[in-house]
C-alpha cells in the first residue's frame, strides 16, 4: 500500500512536470487542478490519521491506568512515571499527553520496576532520593475541567446581575388585583484565552535520558515547575481581580473570621483559607494571651498553605462559587539535539490552561491584606 508521504511525492513530481511543459494544453491545466486537489486532500487525510492516533493513545494509556478523578490535585490510579513509561515516551520519540489529573498529583516519586540494559554503562547502580521538592499547593482544592489539546480560549456563561422585588411589596390583599412586584436577573457570556503553560530542560545526554529512574527525575522536575506555575497563575488571577478587604480583627483567626464574614455577607459559603507558609504557621501557632478566651467554640477553618501567596497576602473564599480551573492534557516531549550529533535531548512539560476567576466577590482578603 502507498504510504501519504509517497503520495504526495509522486502528485508533486507530476505537477513539476506539467509546470515546465513550455507549452501546455487544456487536458494539462485540468490535470494540474486535480493534483492540487488530491495533494490538498492527501494533508488533510494526514492530519485526520494523526489526530486518530493521538486519540487512541490516549484512549490506551487511559485504559491501562484507570480512571482519574475530577479535581486535578486528588489521588489517582497512576503515577507520572507509569504515564510517561504506558504512553512510550522516549528521547526523540512523538509527543505524549498525560492527563492533567496525573500530571498534578501530589506525588513527589514514583517507584520505578527494575532498570534496562543502558544502566550497565553506569559505573554503580545505587540510587539516592531525589532532592526534595515544595509540594503545597492550592490547586487540588479549586474546581477543574479537562479541556482538549490545542484549545485556545474557552466559554463561560455567569449571572450578571440580580434585583430581588420588594418584600414588602410581595405581601399583598388576598384580592389585590394589580401589577406583582418583579424580580430580574441578568446573565452575560465570558470569553477568555488560554495560556501556554511550558518549561523545557535541554542538554540531558541520551544515556541518561534513557535510564528509567534518571528519566523520571528529569520529567519530575519539569512537572514540579509545570505545577508551581499552575498555582503561581491562580494566585495572580485571583489577586488581579477587585476582590474585598475582610475587615479588622484582634489577631490572625479573628483576621479569618472577619475575612469569612465579609463573603457570607455577598451571598456565598466561605470554605477556605489560603495563606502563605509563614502565615499559615502564625495561625497554627497563635495562643490567646492573658487568660482571654472566646464565650463560644470556634470552629478551625481549612487552611491551604501554598509558596504562591505573599506573606500578607492571604485571603478567604467560597472555592466552588469563585472560579475554575480549565487545563489540557499535559504534554511531554524529547527533541535530540544539534541533528544527533552531541547525543543530547531537550525535553518540554507544556499544556494550555487558565483559571477563571467567576465571582470575584466570593473571596475577601484577611486584615493584613487590606
Amino acid at each position: 500500500m502507498t504510504s501519504t508521504r509517497e503520495g504526495l511525492e509522486t502528485l508533486r513530481a507530476e505537477l513539476e512536470q506539467i509546470q515546465r511543459k513550455s507549452t501546455k494544453t487544456v487536458e494539462d491545466l485540468h490535470r494540474a487542478s486535480e493534483v492540487v486537489e488530491e495533494v490538498a486532500e492527501l494533508g488533510r487525510k494526514s492530519a485526520r490519521d494523526r489526530r486518530r492516533r493521538d486519540r487512541a493513545a490516549m484512549q490506551r494509556t487511559h485504559a491501562q491506568l484507570g480512571t482519574v478523578s475530577e479535581y486535578a490535585g486528588e489521588a489517582t490510579t497512576a503515577t507520572l512515571g507509569d504515564a510517561l513509561k504506558q504512553a512510550g515516551f522516549h528521547p526523540g520519540g512523538p509527543p505524549v499527553e498525560v492527563a492533567s489529573a496525573i500530571a498534578l498529583a501530589e506525588r513527589k516519586e514514583a517507584t520505578i520496576d527494575g532498570g534496562t540494559d543502558v544502566e550497565a554503562t553506569l559505573p554503580r547502580r545505587f540510587f539516592a532520593a531525589p532532592l526534595g521538592l515544595e509540594s503545597r499547593y492550592l490547586y487540588p482544592s479549586l474546581r477543574s475541567e479537562t479541556v482538549e489539546f490545542g484549545t485556545t480560549g474557552v466559554v463561560s456563561f455567569r449571572q450578571k446581575s440580580r434585583t430581588l422585588a420588594d418584600p414588602a411589596l410581595m405581601v399583598r390583599d388576598i384580592l389585590d388585583v394589580t401589577q406583582k412586584p418583579e424580580t430580574d436577573s441578568s446573565t452575560e457570556v465570558v470569553t477568555a484565552p488560554l495560556h501556554q503553560i511550558a518549561n523545557v530542560e535541554s542538554g540531558t545526554p541520551n544515556v541518561l535520558l534513557a535510564n528509567d529512574r534518571i528519566a523520571l527525575w528529569v520529567n519530575a522536575d519539569l512537572v514540579a515547575a509545570y505545577r508551581s506555575a499552575v498555582d503561581g497563575h491562580i494566585v495572580g488571577q485571583i489577586t488581579a481581580e477587585l476582590i474585598h478587604a475582610g475587615g479588622g480583627g484582634e489577631n490572625a483567626f479573628e483576621s479569618v473570621l472577619y475575612a469569612q464574614e465579609t463573603v457570607r455577607s455577598n451571598g456565598y459559603s466561605p470554605d477556605l483559607v489560603v495563606m502563605s507558609p509563614a502565615d499559615g504557621l502564625a495561625l497554627q501557632l497563635l495562643q490567646l494571651s492573658g487568660g482571654d478566651s472566646y464565650v463560644f467554640s470556634q470552629t478551625p477553618p481549612r487552611i491551604v498553605i501554598t509558596p504562591a501567596v505573599e506573606d500578607g497576602a492571604g485571603f478567604v473564599a467560597d472555592r466552588d462559587a469563585l472560579g475554575v480551573l480549565y487545563l489540557t492534557p499535559v504534554r511531554v516531549q524529547a527533541f535530540e539535539e544539534n541533528n544527533g550529533q552531541t547525543n543530547t535531548s531537550t525535553v518540554r512539560v507544556e499544556s494550555e490552561g487558565l483559571f477563571l476567576v467567576q465571582r470575584p466577590d466570593a473571596a475577601a482578603y484577611l486584615a493584613e491584606s487590606s
